[in-house]
């Protein structure tokens, strides 16, 4: 990666970073979750919870974080990559012989700036299926889903038996709205973390990254020049249009644009998903400590006698028998998570 790298000046770096303007807000949502789950949280959070869904739901939720935030950091890495061969010669990426011509230098500089979008719109795609996913099983874990609703999704209320988990945003997206159809209940589809994640899944910039990365997987047109075809004059003169056409690199930017638009959408999405984690580990009865640049949970656990690492492993020990000290799935209060 080129961010990575002393390749680029201090200008050309805070240029590409500009690209995406909420990638503060896809960061700060992501480490908060992720400093929650650290040093054996999640494992913590689920055993302090019991049997269910609660462990699964905060880790497929950083993960959609995290590959959220690797979108982010391709589509600036494009812009990037951009800035460094419009004033230098690149070399091959792959084990060949270094371009020839200019038609070759100029596809071999496209290729260093395209290849991080399709990367970005596959991690984009990725990120709102775990975050969906996650969703999903927080409102059942936040008492927002009927016995109903949890069958249409799959799930059993124990994650060791249940099926592979939902494997794309418009299944996830289908099964809500079918939810919605049936009356089955006011409350999945009013669960605050449903609603965020439907309207980030029906944004038209989200939509568009999405039909980008199908065309990418499916065999879309392809996405440079082609001549329109041969053209005859006469009956024995054939004509070629060579060399091939490039794409002007304002179509790279408009690529850009529709990815930072879309990391908008879902920079609002991070920012509930936040919010939820914030107010719904309390609830399971496990504390939080704010250090300024990270949460954590606290050590004051009525489950626990103790807790350390050792050597990179996190050591608990119970009071008494290891029983659940949340509420059970059945008595927790859904109203604090219904609404807009």
């Amino acid at each position: 990666m080129f961010l990575s790298t002393e390749l680029l000046t201090d200008a050309e770096r805070q240029e590409a970073f500009n690209t995406v303007p909420t990638r503060d807000r896809l960061r700060q949502a992501g480490a908060l979750v992720g400093s929650i789950l650290k040093n054996g949280g999640a494992e913590l959070i689920g055993l302090g919870a019991g049997p269910g869904y609660v462990r699964y739901g905060l880790v497929a939720m950083f993960d959609g974080l995290r590959l959220a935030n690797r979108a982010c950091a391709q589509t600036m890495e494009s812009k990037a990559a951009e800035l460094y061969v419009a004033r230098n010669t690149p070399r091959t990426f792959l084990d060949e012989p270094e371009p020839k011509d200019d038609e070759a230098r100029a596809m071999l500089r496209r290729a260093l700036a395209e290849m991080p979008l399709h990367e970005a719109a596959m991690l984009v795609d990725a990120a709102m299926g775990h975050l969906g996913n996650a969703a999903v099983r927080l409102a059942v874990e936040a008492n927002c889903a009927t016995h109903a609703e949890m069958r249409l999704f799959g799930l059993s209320g124990d994650p060791d038996t249940d099926k592979d988990w939902l494997p794309s945003s418009t299944d996830i997206a289908d099964k809500i709205q079918r939810a919605q159809a049936k009356g089955m209940s006011a409350q999945l589809p009013d669960f605050r973390l449903i609603r965020r994640w439907l309207t980030c899944f029906v944004d038209p910039e989200v939509t568009w990254v999405m039909k980008y990365r199908q065309g990418l997987t499916h065999r879309d047109i392809p996405p440079i020049g082609w001549p329109s075809g041969p053209t005859r004059k006469g009956s024995d003169v054939l004509r070629l249009k060579v060399p091939m056409a490039l794409v002007d690199p304002a179509a790279l930017q408009d690529v850009r644009d529709h990815l930072a638009k879309a990391l908008e959408a879902i920079g609002a999405l991070a920012t509930a998903c936040e919010e939820f984690a914030r107010a719904f580990i309390p609830s399971l009865r496990f504390g939080l400590v704010d250090r300024g640049d990270a949460v954590e949970l606290s050590q004051n656990f009525p489950m626990f006698r103790s807790i350390r690492v050792e050597d990179g492993t996190v050591i608990v020990e119970f009071v008494g028998e290891a029983k659940p000290s949340a509420p059970p799935r059945a008595n927790r209060d859904p109203g604090p998570f219904i609404g807009p």
